[in-house]
């Protein structure tokens, strides 16, 4: 009987212990944005030009294209292959994915999964914000 009770023990001391890693790792992959209310309706201070698109594209072929890959599709060569980077291309997420949401995904990263925060890496607001124009021609 005292056996039984130490195996029940046991059992239950390991099943709670997967279910705590399990439920971690499910919160951590579901860390959620950081985004003010009301972004949705933030529009981009910078006037779009051919000049601004130029200069977006090189901050993200220098910043972003590593995880984004050079068609913005999510499958760069540094991207997680369990957990790609957001795909530019897709017109669906457009909705969901408004200006003022875009600049506070990439101001603010977040953890996991991983998202730099270009506010700690020196970018300026200007920098997000065009950056964002650009980002916005890979929409098909």
């Amino acid at each position: 009987m005292h056996e039984r009770r130490i195996a029940l023990t046991t059992t239950a001391v390991v099943v709670f212990a997967v279910t705590t890693v399990i439920a971690a790792g499910q919160k951590a992959a579901d860390d959620p944005w950081t985004i003010p209310a009301g972004a949705s309706q933030e529009a981009n201070p910078i006037a779009a030009s051919p000049a601004v698109v130029a200069k977006g594209k090189k901050i993200f072929e220098s910043k972003c294209q590593r995880c984004h890959g050079k068609d913005g599709a999510g499958h760069g060569p540094e991207a997680d292959p369990e957990h790609p980077a957001g795909n530019f291309t897709d017109r669906l997420r457009v909705a969901f994915n408004p200006d003022g949401v875009m600049f506070y995904k990439i101001w603010n990263g977040r953890e996991s999964p991983k998202m730099p925060s270009f506010r700690k890496e020196g970018l300026s607001k200007e920098d997000v914000w065009t950056v964002i124009h650009f980002v916005k021609t890979f929409r098909k």
